[in-house]
């Protein structure tokens, strides 16, 4: 361990490796409201860098040197964010255009919110997440639906290659995230969360069934979230066993309906969608996603001057 061609092959004492690092970052709070401070980790690679130039579209301030700047957003909507960090033996950069989501202060349901998912413009309207940036991510599906076609799907039967089931580590989970517009539900009493979903195992071992869909909320545009509802193991599971990529007929679909309380008589409002993988997950397809309770006056009123 001492001689200098171990040294020389492990790069330490002397031997070390020169080179610049690989641009990447991220934030914990990728979804917030208007003007709530946010902030921004440099996760470099392969080097230590040590310098940093960020750059945030419609931020303020609109650019940093920190390492880990915190930044405000003003204007709702998607804002890009990119980073050139570098050390004495180069430099990288990193654009991401949807590193951040910022809720309006404005409810982007009209009325309360009634989803069947019938276009892709619909379901665009739904921020996602994919953490692991792998094939498994949601998407919308125009041939299948639970009333009409069209839902949306997570094609979670993409989430281990055969090389990762391979490799995967005990107890690696893949999450998945759909989250609502924000909405305004200051005027709405009783309110209850419905949706429809249909989902089949891979396989008939209720021990390997290790996939769940949770539902949070939130009151602050997606910053922090309370858990409402967990299915999960085979109480998940709506339409047997098929095989990878399978299409649900009429009687897989099945429905939820999770009353919430009145804390979310309130501005601001986005309820998530997260499912959380098993190496035996498969396609998940949920439809129909509604908002009920009772309208307040003002809310009424609204909406008539809206319909004329």
């Amino acid at each position: 361990l001492w001689q200098d061609g171990n040294h020389s092959f492990t790069g330490t004492a002397g031997y070390e490796q020169t080179c610049g690092p690989h641009a990447d970052f991220y934030t914990v709070t990728p979804f917030v409201c208007t003007n709530t401070p946010i902030q921004f980790k440099d996760n470099s690679t392969n080097a230590v860098p040590t310098s940093w130039a960020w750059s945030f579209e419609g931020g303020n301030p609109a650019t940093s040197t920190d390492q880990n700047p915190t930044v405000t957003f003003a204007d709702p909507g998607d804002h890009a964010v990119t980073l050139t960090c570098g050390n004495d033996y180069g430099s990288n950069s990193i654009t991401k255009q949807h590193a951040i989501k910022i809720g309006s202060g404005w409810s982007e349901v009209d009325g309360l919110l009634n989803e069947p998912f019938d276009n892709l413009a619909a379901f665009q309207n739904w921020p996602n997440v994919n953490y692991e940036n792998n094939d498994s991510y949601w998407g919308w599906n125009s041939q299948v639906g639970h009333f009409a076609p069209g839902c949306a799907e997570l094609n979670a039967s993409n989430t281990y290659t055969l090389v990762q089931d391979g490799f995967v580590p005990n107890g690696f989970k893949d999450k998945d995230l759909l989250l609502t517009p924000t909405m305004d539900l200051s005027q709405v009493s009783s309110i209850q969360f419905s949706f429809w979903y249909a989902y089949a195992s891979r396989t008939s071992s209720s021990a390997d069934i290790t996939e769940s869909l949770e539902v949070y909320s939130s009151t602050d545009c997606g910053k922090n979230w309370l858990l409402r509802k967990t299915l999960s193991g085979p109480a998940l599971v709506t339409a047997g066993v098929a095989s990878a990529g399978y299409a649900p007929a009429n009687s897989d679909w099945r429905q939820v309906l999770v009353s919430l309380p009145p804390t979310l008589k309130t501005n601001h409002v986005r309820l998530k969608f997260e499912f959380t993988s098993g190496l035996y997950s498969n396609d998940i397809f949920l439809d129909d996603v509604n908002i009920l309770g009772t309208v307040g006056i003002h809310e009424q009123t609204q909406s008539a001057s809206m319909i004329l």
